[in-house]
């Protein structure tokens, strides 16, 4: 799997019916496009908690890319 570099987080934690969490977020894929990325959390915490990461560090979060990717294009 290729890494992807989450560089912004965009809103979220947003719950689903199943009770698992996700945050949208705007991640540079492994081909050079960028594309919004939905980040799955098994729990409200986790999820939070990389989206404060992501609002403080300067540095993007890298990923696999086994993640749901909706491109902006």
């Amino acid at each position: 799997m290729a890494a992807v570099e989450v560089h912004k987080f965009i809103e979220g934690p947003f719950e689903l019916d199943d009770g698992t969490w996700y945050n949208l977020c705007l991640a540079l894929l492994a081909d050079g496009d960028w594309a919004e990325i939905e980040m799955y959390y098994t729990d409200f915490d986790a999820a939070y908690d990389v989206s404060v990461r992501l609002n403080r560090s300067p540095y993007p979060l890298e990923v696999d890319d086994g993640c749901l990717i909706s491109s902006l294009n």
